[in-house]
Formats: C-alpha cells, sequence, structure tokens
C-alpha cells in the first residue's frame, strides 16, 4: 500500500479566539476584527469564504451569521451552527441542525459548558455516542457517580466511575465496574491497599495496578512484588515523588535516578537535592522547577548555564505576574457572592484605547488559554486547580472566579467578571497585559493519502496536557479506538501517544551535549538551526521539522489499517514502537529490548538523513 505523507502545520493565534485547526487569513482576521462577514467576499475560492463566514460567526458568537449566508448550502450551515451555537450558548441555533451527528455535538458541547446533565440527556436522544461523551464530563465535573450509569460506551462508563472513585476517596464507586479485575484496580489505586491488586488474574495488569496503588500507600515494599523491571522502576520512582524519600532513588540508575531525585527535590522544595543529580541538565531543570515552586529568584543561581539562568530568572518574575490573575479572581469571587456561577461582561481598555476613548476592541470574554510554560507539575494552567483523578492523573478545576468552558472539545477557564469590578484602572490593565501576553497555542493537522483517500489527523494538548485527536474534522479522546474498531480492549491514544512520545524524545537525546537543550523537540531544532527566538524559527517549521510528525503519521496510518482488519492493538506491529522502544507490542518486545543512549543517537541521525532534514542553515 502506498502511503504519502503530506505535513502540514498551523498555528492558532493567541488568545484572540477559541482553538481552529487553521490559522486565520488576513481577510478571515479583518472580518472578525469587524465584526463584519460582509469583509468574507474579498476571498476568492467559494469554500474560504464559508469557512470565514463560519469563523465570523463562531468569534462574535452570533449564529445569525450563519442563516444569512448558508442558505443555499445546508451542510455548510450545520457546520457554521455547529462551532457557533456552543460559543454563544444559543440551544435554539442547535436545533436548526439537520445533520444528527452534528447536532448532538452542538448540544454536547452546550451541555458541557453549563454542567446541565438535562441537556446530556437530551444530547443522547440525538446520538448515544455523544450524549455519553456529555455525561461523562458532567459527572466527573460534578463528581456524581450516579451520572455514570447514564453513559453507553462501556470505558467511558467505567473511566467515570474510577475518576470519581479517586477523587472522591470512595472506594464503593468501583464496585459499579462489571469486571472483577477492574473492580480490583480501581479499588487499588483508590485506598493504596495491593491486597487489591493481588486479586488480579493477569500478571501484567497485577503489577501494573500495584504501580498505580503504591504512591497511596507509600510503601517501597509493595513495589518489590513485581518482576517486570521497568514497571518496578516505575514503582519506586513514583512512590518516591509522593512521599519525598530520597533513599528510594538509590534503587534506580541513570537517567531515571536523576528523574527520581528531582522529583524527591519538587516533593520536599528542597534545592540541595538537586545537586545530587549527575547529569546537568537535569539538575538545572530541578532548580528551575523548584525556583518556580517557590515563586524564589535566588534558586536560580544555582544553575550553572547563564541562560539557563536567565530564563528560569524570568518564568518567576512571569509566575509573579500571572499569579495577579488569582488575586484578582479572589476579589471577583467575592463580589460574586463566592459562588462563581453567573458570567457577565466587563470592558477592559488598554492604555492606547484609553488614550484614544476607544474601548471596542477591549472586550475580554474569550476562554483562556495557555501554552505548556504556564501550566504547574499537575498540567493545570495558573487559574485551574488539581484534583487527583484515575490512572494517577489529575482533573484540572477552575478556581474561583472562573467557570469550566469547552471550545472544540478544549478545556478552558473563562473569567467571570461582574459589571462593576471595583478595581483601578491600573489593576484592570495588568489584568490585560497578563491575559494578553500568555504563551501561544500550537496545533498540528497530518493529512495522509492512502489509495488516493485523504485521511485529516490532528493532535491537540488540552490545558491539563492530556492529547485529544481529530479524525476527518471530528474530535476524539480515547474513544476513537472505539471509532475504529468497536469492542477494541485498548485506546488508540495511548499506542499513538507512545510513539509520539518517544520519538520527542528521541530527538531530544540528539542534542544531549547544546548548551540551549531544554528537552523539547522544537526549541532543539530551533537551536539546531541558529535561531534564537520562536519569530525567526517559526517559517521554518513546515520545511524542517517533519521529522516526529512523520514518525507519527507512519504510525497512525499503520495503526488505523490494520485496526481496520480487526486486529487486536497488541498484534500490530508499529514501527515507531519498533524504532525507539524496542520491539512490537504483542510480539517479544520490551524494556530489555530498549536502545541504549548511542543507539537512540545513531538512529536519529540516520532519520535525520533519511528524511533530509538539514541540521545547519
Amino acid at each position: 500500500m502506498r502511503k504519502t505523507i503530506i505535513l502540514l502545520m498551523f498555528y492558532t493565534a493567541m488568545l484572540s479566539g477559541c482553538l481552529d485547526l487553521f490559522m486565520d487569513d488576513p481577510i478571515t482576521q479583518e472580518a472578525i476584527d469587524k465584526k463584519d462577514p460582509e469583509i468574507c467576499k474579498q476571498l476568492d475560492e467559494k469554500s474560504e469564504q464559508e469557512r470565514c463566514f463560519r469563523r465570523v460567526a463562531e468569534e462574535t458568537k452570533n449564529p445569525d451569521i450563519c442563516g444569512d449566508y448558508f442558505r443555499n448550502n445546508q451542510e455548510g450551515m450545520d457546520d457554521c451552527l455547529m462551532y457557533s451555537a456552543p460559543e454563544a450558548d444559543n440551544l435554539d441555533a442547535c436545533k436548526k441542525i439537520t445533520d444528527s451527528v452534528k447536532k448532538a455535538r452542538c448540544y454536547k458541547d452546550i451541555g458541557i459548558n453549563r454542567n446541565d446533565e438535562n441537556i446530556c440527556g437530551e444530547t443522547k436522544k440525538i446520538d448515544e455516542k455523544s450524549g455519553s461523551e456529555c455525561y461523562s464530563q458532567v459527572a466527573i465535573t460534578k463528581n456524581n457517580a450516579e451520572l455514570c450509569k447514564e453513559i453507553t460506551t462501556e470505558y467511558l462508563r467505567e473511566q467515570c466511575y474510577r475518576d470519581i472513585a479517586v477523587a472522591s476517596n470512595k472506594p464503593e464507586v468501583c464496585d459499579n465496574l462489571a469486571d472483577p479485575d477492574k473492580i480490583a484496580a480501581c479499588k487499588g489505586q483508590v485506598t493504596g491497599n495491593i491486597k487489591e491488586c493481588e486479586k488480579i488474574q493477569d500478571i501484567n495488569e497485577r503489577e501494573k495496578c500495584i504501580v498505580a496503588a503504591a504512591p497511596r500507600s507509600g510503601s517501597e515494599e509493595d513495589c518489590e512484588k513485581i518482576k517486570n523491571q521497568k514497571l518496578k522502576e516505575d514503582c519506586y520512582q513514583n512512590v518516591a515523588a509522593a512521599t519525598g524519600k530520597e533513599s528510594i532513588c538509590d534503587k534506580l540508575k541513570d537517567y531515571k535516578k536523576d528523574r527520581c531525585l528531582s522529583d524527591v527535590a519538587k516533593f520536599n522544595k528542597n534545592p540541595e537535592t538537586c545537586k545530587k543529580i549527575s547529569d546537568v541538565y537535569e539538575q538545572n531543570i530541578c532548580f528551575e522547577n523548584i525556583a518556580l515552586a517557590e515563586n524564589n529568584k535566588n534558586i536560580c543561581n544555582d544553575i550553572a548555564d547563564p541562560e539557563r539562568r536567565e530564563t528560569c530568572e524570568e518564568r518567576v518574575d512571569d509566575k509573579k505576574d500571572t499569579n495577579i490573575i488569582k488575586d484578582v479572581s479572589d476579589g471577583l469571587s467575592s463580589l460574586l457572592g463566592g459562588g462563581g456561577d453567573e458570567t457577565t461582561t466587563t470592558t477592559i481598555k488598554t492604555s492606547e484605547e484609553s488614550a484614544n476613548g476607544s474601548g471596542q476592541e477591549g472586550v475580554i470574554d474569550k476562554p483562556l488559554e495557555y501554552g505548556l510554560d504556564d501550566l504547574d507539575d499537575n498540567g493545570c494552567t495558573p487559574v485551574e486547580k488539581a484534583v487527583k483523578t484515575g490512572g494517577g492523573d489529575t482533573i484540572c478545576r477552575c478556581i474561583d472566579g472562573y467557570s469550566r468552558v469547552y471550545v472544540n472539545d478544549k478545556p478552558y477557564c473563562k473569567f467571570n467578571k461582574p459589571e462593576d469590578t471595583g478595581m483601578s484602572q491600573n489593576d484592570l490593565r495588568k489584568v490585560e497585559y497578563t491575559i494578553r501576553n500568555l504563551h501561544n497555542y500550537e496545533s498540528e493537522v497530518v493529512t495522509v493519502t492512502v489509495e488516493g483517500n485523504e485521511l485529516k489527523f490532528g493532535v491537540i494538548r488540552k490545558a491539563n496536557g492530556q492529547l485529544l485527536y481529530t479524525l476527518d474534522g471530528e474530535t476524539y479522546g480515547d474513544d476513537l479506538a472505539d471509532t475504529v474498531n468497536p469492542g477494541a480492549i485498548s485506546q488508540v491514544g495511548d499506542a499513538i501517544g507512545s510513539a509520539f512520545g518517544v520519538v520527542s524524545e528521541g530527538i531530544s537525546s540528539l542534542f544531549t551535549g547544546a548548551e540551549h537543550r531544554d528537552k523539547n523537540p522544537e526549541t532543539d531544532l530551533r537551536y539546531n538551526l541558529g535561531k534564537e527566538t520562536l519569530e525567526e524559527y517559526r517559517p521554518l517549521n513546515n520545511k524542517l521539522t517533519g521529522l516526529q510528525r512523520d514518525h507519527f503519521a507512519q504510525a497512525f496510518v499503520k495503526y488505523v489499517d490494520q485496526r481496520k482488519s480487526g486486529r487486536a492493538w497488541d498484534q500490530i506491529y508499529n514501527d515507531p514502537q519498533e524504532l525507539f522502544i524496542g520491539g512490537p507490542q504483542g510480539k517479544g518486545g520490551g524494556s530489555e529490548l530498549a536502545l541504549s543512549d548511542r543507539e537512540y543517537f545513531l538512529l536519529m541521525e540516520e532519520a535525520y538523513q533519511k528524511y533530509n532534514l538539514k541540521k545547519e542553515l
């Protein structure tokens, strides 16, 4: 089968609108800024005009635009309403959609935005899958296990019960799961009692349960019961991170020991532990993490690399600036009566707008958006708090003064602004400055041509760090597996996410000795290309940074092809897994075949040559 991989990368605009997988062209942006869809008619292609109309309707929260400009195009009107109605919180507009799947998605988005299970019920009448997704989000947000019963998609229902059991620390919620092994695994994670794990028949699943339970029990002895060396090491590291016991790290070697010490240092907020890390880069990151956690620039002084030290100091300063949002939100919460449910709009003027008397463009009523550098250790933004959930992850919930909204299935915290903030103009300007100067969000789309058929596949990173996937315009989480092969025992997101992650790490390892290395493929390549700023680097992305996306796309194509043919997840020969991990899942692969650092380096070098990527300008 001939596969042609076409790689496209686009950037979303900074905080000026909700997530779209394509960057707005200048004409569309002008139409949005001026709230005038007539400007869209300046575009040459009809498809471009229609997308422009939809974007204006979406950004201005005006579904009426859909009716005005898609009168003779029901499909276009359906798309327009599907995106704009949730933005406008207009359920009546959703009712005008004729396509049942799109109508259900519109209902679902509003149900999640409002945190309203009744709307989820209406959604379920239209489409069970969308209804299940709606109930799942609302149930977890409300911590209401009763709502999980309404979910018909099995794995979503199970995840719902697990997340709520962990978040509420109620092991009895696990009893709602059907499979005895899953009940035991769930209770093990909630209670930290590995006796629950010992009830599981499958050895691998039993040991995974211990890995999840051990951090709650805080017992490194539990890890000794694990035979799989990789899982045992993961267990040690998790327990050390959860307890701050430095002695546990002595059971690990090389980079794993360094990572363990870094986690312990972070837990204890003790920079002295960082000094025991052998890798200079890891040591610098350790110091920086504690400096950020403590809001203490003095800790940055321990960083050996001058540029890294300067970056650390800048990030601490940026965090202090960002903290003003929480300070302001706390004040707003009291003005809102402490409930934080009402959402109104206030106008915040920039200094230029104040000078010329204009305030039209100063309304900040969009969901906030953060880059990865803004996330805390739990993957939460500055306006979220972490709540423990299943799988050792966290749910990031909005702090007081903010409310959860979803845009294209991506979660945001929306600033609840009363009409009269009671703040000085200077305070308002600080808030406005902080919001407008957060990092850009970057997304990517891969178009794969398989036997003449195009398949558009995209990656979205949620605010809490979780990856979502888009397939032909629809957004999926773990349920992409069931879309490809109903009833599958594992999620496509796990396999593809792993392939993407290991390739990223592989790229990073190529630059082990680089002074500017940031263990981030984008910044590594930026340094390698001799570009110091993101602005200088962006024009080079499409041409010179296709390595990780190419492997990612190949993994996706191979995975989907074989899943469609009916193969189970553990029967698939996954090329990136073989190349970067050491063997296909289910065919004898495992940590014992993992590549050494030198092998990583050589493979990455070969990959650069294979894909003709330039290493210098």
